[in-house]
């Protein structure tokens, strides 16, 4: 992995706009809270500007983790160190770089840290959306169909499926199909469809062995 240590800045004006320090650079940076130390680390492809938010957002009262906003609120702006740790030249590294600082650092874990998101590389997996989030979503979606798929799309489905085996259901899935259809009766109308659609399928008839063999093996997958 391209990457280097470096020294760390010990204020987030390090990275204003007018600081001598304004160079885009890729890596890992962390901010530390001096009363716990607690931190929460990240990835950039432009460490300054980055924080330089974080710090702008964390002062707005807006910032997207709760965990370090309310840190921020108690302490003061004053317990916070705005610190690049990690300069990372392969961008194609910054992954597996966040998630080695992720276990050093322990930050996902409460105790230690303010990361809420465990998986670098799925930024909002392992985050619990809110009552009211959840809410927009249901309401966004309200009476809105499914986009269908085109032709070519289902056929690229067809064919993905082709020759696999179906969904195994589970014990208890079973056992409620088997209770729904115990001993259920169809209407005239639906055994006629039922008639018409089994006569309607050519099919040579079935050897009393052949289906005494087909009785014995769905008996042994419902008992499953």
């Amino acid at each position: 992995m391209a990457s280097r240590q470096c020294s760390v800045f010990r204020c987030w004006g390090t990275f204003s706009r007018s600081g001598g320090c304004r160079v885009s650079e890729s890596g890992i940076y962390r901010i530390l809270n001096t009363v716990d130390e607690k931190v929460y680390i990240g990835q950039s492809q432009d460490i300054p500007a980055r924080l330089s938010k974080h710090a702008r957002t964390l002062r707005l009262g807006k910032h997207s983790n709760p965990y370090l906003q309310a840190a921020w609120d108690k302490h003061g702006e004053s317990a916070f160190l705005f610190e690049r740790v990690m300069i990372v030249e392969d961008l194609g590294c910054l992954d597996s770089a966040e998630a080695g600082w992720f276990y050093l650092s322990g930050c996902c874990n409460r105790k230690y840290g303010y990361n809420i998101a465990t998986d670098p590389q799925a930024a909002r997996r392992g985050v619990p959306h809110s009552p009211a989030a959840k809410a927009k979503m249901s309401e966004a979606r309200a009476g809105k169909p499914g986009r269908p798929h085109t032709a070519a799309s289902r056929a690229k489905i067809s064919a993905a499926h082709s020759g696999k085996p179906g969904h195994q259901q589970s014990e208890a899935t079973r056992m409620k199909l088997r209770a729904i259809f115990s001993g259920r009766k169809f209407s005239d109308e639906t055994r006629a469809r039922m008639s018409a659609a089994a006569s309607s399928r050519k099919r040579s008839p079935h050897s009393a062995k052949t289906r005494a063999r087909m009785r014995e093996s769905a008996l042994r997958r419902w008992a499953k």
